[in-house]
């Protein structure tokens, strides 16, 4: 009789991939994308913790949220109809895409009135206690960029067209 190994190395890559297919099927492994950052809430304890490496981690049932690392924002003048007419704006839905917006209509010290065009661009910090701040005030990242990025950004304009003349 011919005397056989048995094959360890197979059987262990077997068994690391089923557990993996399995855990990640069921809620208890996830993976961070280069570029994101992750935050996970465990559902039992509560506690939030914020994966900003690339890879595989236990999620362990809790809640996941997304937010990229960096993003824009664009402030751009709307496309026009046929016969030179302002296109209709479309009314706000969760549809539109947050990081485009209308031009930013300001006022100069000298009473005329100007619309901007531009696009900002902002990273997210990488300190874990202010990402946990982020995440507790705006939830996601389509919040943030609508309650947190865009208000500041056009008040900025606002404010800073009102010191200067056309």
């Amino acid at each position: 009789i011919k005397k056989t190994e048995f094959p360890w190395k197979t059987v262990l890559f077997i068994l690391i991939t089923g557990f993996a297919a399995i855990g990640g099927s069921f809620g208890l492994l996830e993976i961070n994308e280069a570029g994101y950052i992750t935050v996970a809430q465990s559902p039992f304890t509560g506690k939030v913790t914020i994966v900003s490496e690339p890879g595989m981690f236990c999620q362990c049932f809790g809640t996941i949220t997304k937010y990229r690392e960096a993003g824009t924002f664009k402030f751009i003048q709307p496309e026009e109809a046929a016969g030179g007419k302002e296109k209709a704006r479309p009314k706000k839905s969760r549809d539109t895409n947050p990081e485009m917006s209308e031009e930013i209509r300001v006022r100069f010290n000298d009473g005329s009135i100007g619309w901007i065009s531009g696009m900002a661009l902002f990273d997210l910090p990488k300190d874990e206690a202010k990402l946990g701040l982020l995440h507790m005030k705006f939830r996601n990242f389509r919040n943030l960029i609508e309650a947190g990025i865009i208000p500041t950004i056009k008040e900025s304009v606002v404010l800073t067209a009102a010191l200067m003349s056309s």
